[in-house]
């Protein structure tokens, strides 16, 4: 959404947009910073086009100082990885180099933090900030509730008094994030293992309680044991769904960074096997019943 002042003589626009599920390999974090550093590029030309010497200054005093600003506009990146290791720096360069960790955990893009830090007092009417946010859930986690949406803080902030700098900078970045979305932004909304649970889990809780009604098991039960069995089978087939669906979260994350020697695959499989082989069953069941 974008804010735009009371002034007439005044205006800002500014959005934050939180990213959709997307894969997002190591060399896209390149090509994501020649996009943003782009816009810092030219609106560093704009605030150099205002610069003017100072009475008080030489020329070649404004020279340096002139130098110094040119030297301000450049994106940073602040690289985090899985072990807690963070290093930041400048340039597409940096993000190719060995001191960026392997298994990246986050990563964020800011263009305020140069100009800043380099020129104090300065505050950069035209900025913005990306957070690519790679964590994943833990595999099996009962301490959150399967209900919440998956927790991920990526997104990006672009703000700028200019509508042109503005909208350049939002559209390249929306299309940037939206060439690379995946299918799986559905997994990690709230409310969907609520859904789930009621048109798949709990049908195929009654379909185990079918299947031990079939068995010669409860048959030799007192009534009360046979009960019993019923209710912790249907339990049992909800605790396996709430394990798949946490299993789920985590093979398939909401941003993912695909990386050579990965396991991901091997785990899709898996998960692929179970989910075929439990639909195999239920079918077969289904189509026996009908006939």
């Amino acid at each position: 959404m974008s804010d735009q002042g009371a002034s007439e003589g005044w205006r800002a626009f500014r959005t934050t947009a939180p990213l959709k599920a997307c894969r997002l390999p190591r060399n896209d974090l390149r090509r994501l910073y020649e996009i943003i550093n782009e816009r810092q590029v030219e609106y560093g030309k704009t605030v150099l086009a205002q610069l003017t010497c100072q009475p008080n200054e030489s020329d070649e005093q404004f020279r340096e100082r002139r130098a110094r600003v040119e030297r301000a506009f450049l994106t940073t990146v602040t690289v985090t990885g899985v072990n807690g290791e963070m290093v930041t720096g400048l340039g597409e360069e940096f993000l190719a180099s060995a001191n960026v960790p392997d298994r990246i955990l986050t990563a964020f893009y800011s263009t305020a933090t140069g100009p800043t830090v380099a020129l104090p007092g300065f505050q950069p009417q035209s900025n913005a900030t990306v957070l690519i946010d790679f964590s994943r859930p833990p595999v099996f986690d009962f301490s959150k509730f399967p209900i919440l949406a998956t927790p991920n803080t990526s997104q990006f902030t672009v703000s700028s008094n200019s509508e042109s700098w503005f909208t350049a900078l939002n559209t390249r970045l929306t299309q940037f994030f939206a060439e690379r979305r995946t299918s799986y932004e559905w997994l990690h909304k709230p409310g969907i293992y609520d859904l789930l649970l009621l048109v798949v889990a709990i049908p195929i809780a009654l379909w185990v309680d079918y299947r031990i009604a079939r068995s010669s098991i409860t048959n030799r039960l007192p009534s009360f044991l046979a009960s019993a069995v019923y209710v912790y089978g249907f339990l049992i087939a909800l605790f396996v769904y709430r394990l798949l669906f946490s299993y789920s979260r985590w093979v398939f994350p909401k941003v993912e960074m695909p990386t050579e020697g990965s396991t991901a695959l091997k785990h899709r499989t898996v998960w692929g096997a179970i989910i075929v082989g439990a639909a195999s069953l239920v079918l077969w069941d289904a189509i026996k019943a009908l006939w």
